[in-house]
């Protein structure tokens, strides 16, 4: 079975692949970046897993999504590109150039849609695929086309049958793994998924507000899958 799994930034991805790709089941991966992307890349993979989009999907048989909190990954992603990317600028001044108003905010909102239903413009991909990264994540992986409204993105996403999980809910790892019949892998069920630090929670709250407003399309998506996930 080829298995792509859609890396929405901030959600356990690196846990989640470097797992699969240990199982014997899945020997055959594809989790590349920082090189340049050809479609050719993905063919005959048995496991892919990136900040692709809907690129792969075409190729492979199963897909599956961790989703979180909007606000909370808006957040958290800014962090980690301050960390990353721009470490010698104040993380307060890291929020106000990517939530005020610019085009920063494209690069850190609605990114559950945007990884979920959007398409990579290969050709600014490639354009840039080594700049330190850092331009590729302040363009959100060059996703574009991506769906707008948020009762589309989840036909989408039920249509395209992409499994959901979301991230931080009981047993997490341990049910995507069972899904895909993963083996021999050992999972902590009380583990914290990508437990952050509280250093910054004030000013998380400080601009909630602007951060809940710019994530209007992912909101209800997430509400969506949540529920549907709970009320089973």
């Amino acid at each position: 079975m080829s298995l792509y799994h859609m890396h929405v930034p901030r959600t356990s991805g690196t846990f989640i692949k470097r797992n699969i790709c240990n199982s014997p089941s899945y020997s055959n991966c594809f989790l590349g970046h920082k090189k340049i992307l050809e479609r050719e890349d993905f063919v005959n993979k048995q496991f892919i897993s990136g900040h692709f989009a809907t690129l792969p999907l075409e190729y492979c048989e199963k897909a599956f999504a961790v989703i979180r909190d909007p606000n909370e990954l808006t957040f958290s992603w800014i962090k980690h590109i301050s960390k990353w990317g721009k470490p010698d600028i104040p993380f307060e001044e890291m929020l106000e150039m990517y939530l005020l108003p610019s085009k920063l905010n494209y690069s850190c909102t609605n990114l559950i849609s945007k990884y979920v239903t959007g398409v990579i413009d290969v050709v600014e991909y490639n354009k840039h695929y080594d700049d330190q990264f850092i331009t590729i994540m302040d363009n959100c992986s060059f996703i574009k086309d991506y769906v707008t409204d948020y009762e589309d993105v989840i036909s989408f996403i039920e249509n395209k049958n992409i499994n959901i999980y979301i991230y931080g809910s009981k047993n997490m790892y341990r049910n995507i793994f069972s899904d895909y019949n993963i083996d021999n892998i050992n999972i902590d069920d009380s583990k914290v998924v990508n437990e952050s630090t509280t250093e910054y929670n004030y000013l998380y709250h400080k601009y909630f507000n602007i951060i809940n407003e710019l994530n209007y399309l992912d909101i209800p998506v997430y509400k969506y899958f949540k529920n549907k996930q709970f009320n089973h």
